[in-house]
């Protein structure tokens, strides 16, 4: 509604009512949230402060009211009374606002809760913050004194039982006739590739379970760690299979679950156009992973 005013004042559309009616409906709108803001600093919770952080975060509000005050005392100078009075209402909001973050600090750091820090105040406590700075929140932990794993004592002891290695000897040369039971390597690693190949379809039709397409971050994240990572990395590893894997972008966050931090995934028995078992090259597109092969 200010900026809205403020547009309409700069391009000669906005009459002396509308202004001042603006005026005061922001006044009582910065009035009403420095009131809600000063009961939640003196009653809510730590819970409830955090709960409300995004409300408080952008001050964009707060510069539509001083451009619209600005642009008021250039076009109505006579409604300069009104303008005062939204002007300070804007401040104690800001007060308000103060208020409310010095609360937050406070109960982070008795509740020693890190969740409340930006990825970049990590980074900037680890450039810029001095040695005792960054060792303080570790001055009650008590370590384990050090045990060096190899001592003098261990060298020497391994010096004196020390043999000559044993010089190798070259295999003797295969004749023309190898024996029945000597393994193909090259046979060898088609069967190991087939199986593991056959075990990774029965996976998937097990995921699929008779349906076209199956949503995995569910069982993902009940799978816990490292169960789930061996899950992602059979799902996406896929090769010569008709099936397709898409990594969404999104990013599920769940600091108390068993998987803290998950994109969806999503599994789909595909049937790729073209020639019959003509291999289809994986996609990359920004975080979105396909693997589709036929």
């Amino acid at each position: 509604m200010l900026d809205a005013t403020t547009e309409a004042l700069r391009n000669n559309e906005a009459t002396r009512e509308q202004v001042a009616t603006a005026l005061g409906k922001g006044r009582a709108s910065f009035f009403v949230f420095a009131q809600h803001l000063t009961a939640l600093v003196e009653t809510a919770t730590f819970a409830d402060l955090i709960a409300q952080r995004r409300h408080h975060r952008n001050a964009r509000a707060i510069d539509n009211a001083k451009h619209l005050v600005d642009a008021v005392i250039d076009k109505y100078p006579d409604l300069h009374g009104p303008a005062t009075r939204l002007v300070d209402s804007v401040g104690r909001y800001q007060h308000a606002v103060t208020l409310y973050w010095d609360r937050i600090a406070q109960e982070g750091h008795a509740h020693r809760d890190f969740t409340m820090l930006d990825p970049d105040q990590y980074l900037n406590a680890a450039l810029h913050s001095t040695k005792a700075a960054l060792a303080a929140p570790f001055a009650a932990v008590l370590f384990d004194p050090p045990h060096p794993l190899i001592t003098a004592e261990t060298v020497v002891e391994a010096v004196d039982h020390a043999k000559p290695r044993q010089a190798r000897r070259r295999p003797p040369e295969p004749g023309d006739s190898e024996p029945a039971d000597r393994v193909n390597p090259v046979i060898a690693a088609a069967e190991r590739e087939a199986k593991d190949k056959r075990m990774v379809e029965l996976a998937m039709e097990q995921h699929l379970n008779g349906e076209q397409q199956v949503d995995l971050t569910s069982r993902l994240r009940a799978a816990g760690w490292p169960a789930a990572g061996r899950m992602v990395a059979e799902v996406l590893s896929m090769r010569d299979q008709p099936y397709e894997a898409i990594v969404s972008d999104a990013l599920i966050v769940d600091p108390g679950g068993p998987v803290t931090h998950i994109s969806p995934i999503t599994l789909t028995r595909v049937t790729v156009a073209g020639a019959p078992g003509a291999p289809v090259e994986p996609d990359v597109d920004g975080l979105a992973v396909r693997a589709v092969l036929s």
